[in-house]
């Protein structure tokens, strides 16, 4: 039985011509296609120098308008210390649309690092940045704890009107939180939930009539609190 020949060899050659057409025109087509011309950039944060954007965004000009990776755009930028969402998207006939949303600082650690909502540092505190935000300080390692122990008393500290500018923690893990316009309060090391509730529903309702005069409140007695005073201030007779 004679054998059969190959399955390319069984083409005639207007078949062979005909692929050879089409493989021309798909690669004329892809050469054809538009171009990336014009990159709109919205809702940049301030924080973010334009010529670091453009240097990024750069790479994509020229490139085919459909075959650009929208993915690949979007992790490139979302490296940028101080963004923190990102979209893109293609406008026709040959444009994409970046919009940027800030990351937000929440609070400044250790007096150098800013930290975003879920407690990462994200960039330095230069110049002016993060002026203003709660100051949270701590020793190696305690970043997550310290800052844990801050967004658990702020809703506590809101409900009574009060805003909380700094938390440290010391070695022994002893806490002290300072109040806007208020006094500090020593919790100390343990059970500082049970003396943060203490201090707002025995000492503050009593030491609200002469709050501008109380320096701290020492919450680590077993059964109380103790209170330092300002020195009273005199007037001219």
């Amino acid at each position: 039985m004679a054998e059969r020949p190959p399955a390319f060899a069984r083409l005639r050659l207007p078949a062979v011509v005909l692929l050879l057409l089409v493989a021309a025109a798909g690669g004329g087509a892809l050469l054809s296609l538009p171009r990336v011309r014009r990159v709109v950039l919205r809702g940049v944060p301030p924080e973010v120098p334009r010529t670091t954007l453009v240097a990024l965004l750069h790479r994509d000009l020229g490139r085919p308008w459909f075959l650009v990776d929208l993915g690949r755009v979007r992790r490139r930028l979302a490296r940028i210390p101080w963004v923190g969402r990102v979209s893109v998207r293609r406008r026709w006939p040959a444009s994409l649309v970046v919009r940027l949303a800030a990351r937000v600082a929440v609070a400044r650690w250790n007096g150098v690092g800013l930290l975003d909502r879920r407690g990462k540092i994200f960039a330095l505190a230069r110049g002016g940045l993060g002026r203003g935000l709660p100051r949270l300080a701590g020793p190696p390692g305690s970043l997550r704890l310290v800052f844990a122990e801050f967004r658990r008393w702020w809703p506590l500290l809101a409900r009574a009107r009060l805003t909380p500018t700094a938390l440290s923690m010391d070695r022994r893990g002893g806490v002290v939180l300072r109040l806007r316009r208020g006094p500090t309060l020593r919790l100390g090391a343990r059970d500082r939930r049970a003396r943060l509730l203490l201090f707002l529903t025995a000492a503050l309702p009593t030491l609200r009539p002469r709050w501008r005069r109380v320096r701290y409140v020492d919450l680590r007695y077993p059964s109380g609190f103790a209170v330092g005073w300002r020195p009273a201030t005199r007037t001219a007779s």
